[in-house]
């Protein structure tokens, strides 16, 4: 019913980032992650941007995967569509991390944190 209810908003053109992220959670929430990418294309096809919440979901599960490559992917991809990161993002990428990271990997999350506009919080790490 709830898939339904977006389709049918979707194709009115009345969704914002904001329903777009939550279907998106909801895939991703479900394991249904080739659906949550798939979302995220949509977006870019009906003019909503992605933000920061929609690429902390997607990071999120990457990191949850174990996939290095394709949390990579999505923080090449968020500063494309010129979203930066903030301090959730930082956190997020920082749990990816462990003592198997290649170097590179960790001077590209340190140099992250460097960016931010906000402060880190020690809750978040």
């Amino acid at each position: 019913a709830a898939l339904t209810q977006f389709d049918e908003m979707k194709q009115a053109g009345m969704l914002d980032v904001v329903g777009y992220n939550t279907m998106l959670k909801s895939h991703l929430a479900q394991g249904r992650s080739d659906d949550a990418r798939i979302l995220l294309r949509e977006m870019a096809a009906h003019g909503v941007q992605a933000n920061k919440v929609t690429f902390n979901e997607l990071l999120h599960a990457r990191v949850v995967a174990k996939d290095t490559r394709g949390v990579w992917t999505l923080v090449d991809d968020m500063q494309k569509a010129g979203v930066q990161a903030n301090s959730v993002t930082c956190s997020i990428l920082l749990k990816s991390l462990s003592v198997h990271s290649p170097p590179r990997d960790v001077k590209r999350v340190m140099g992250l944190i460097e960016d931010i506009e906000e402060s880190m919080d020690e809750v978040l790490l």
